[in-house]
């Protein structure tokens, strides 16, 4: 059954559950009408093959799937950012505030997937990935006990 045709035949339920002709309670109805908008909801929001692949579930096996998609797919995510974070090496010569935009950038989609880390990892990881020439000012700022905090 193709997308449309299912959204014509929901549509159509609909409308004969609205006007009673169906001879079901309210209650029924209700709970009726409210997991067929939800499936509706989901498949509107959907690409077509997304809307193929989920046609004929209920709304409780579509929001199961789709966990089990995109829960892969964020895992990947994370691993292919945290691979670039701890990779991270700033080239001598090039711009400091350039690569700590960059290294703050890895670590704030870190945090969007669900895997912060603390103030001080974060504020570690970014002095070790400077080159050696920056050697006196990392040890000045952990000689003098900074107490920085990221933006």
């Amino acid at each position: 059954m193709s997308s449309i045709c299912f959204l014509n035949l929901s549509l159509s339920a609909l409308g004969a559950l609205a006007d009673g002709s169906s001879g079901t309670s309210s209650s029924m109805t209700y709970s009726f009408l409210s997991c067929l908008r939800t499936i509706l909801k989901l498949l509107a929001t959907m690409n077509s093959e997304l809307q193929k692949q989920h046609e004929n579930m209920v709304a409780y096996e579509m929001i199961q799937n789709l966990k089990e998609i995109y829960e892969g797919q964020a895992r990947q995510e994370r691993y292919e950012t945290s691979k670039a974070l701890f990779q991270c090496k700033m080239i001598e010569g090039s711009p400091v505030g350039a690569h700590v935009i960059k290294m703050m950038g890895y670590i704030q989609t870190l945090e969007k997937l669900g895997f912060s880390l603390k103030d001080e990892l974060a504020i570690d990881l970014i002095l070790q990935s400077l080159p050696d020439s920056f050697k006196p000012l990392v040890l000045n700022f952990n000689m003098n006990e900074i107490n920085k905090i990221l933006p």
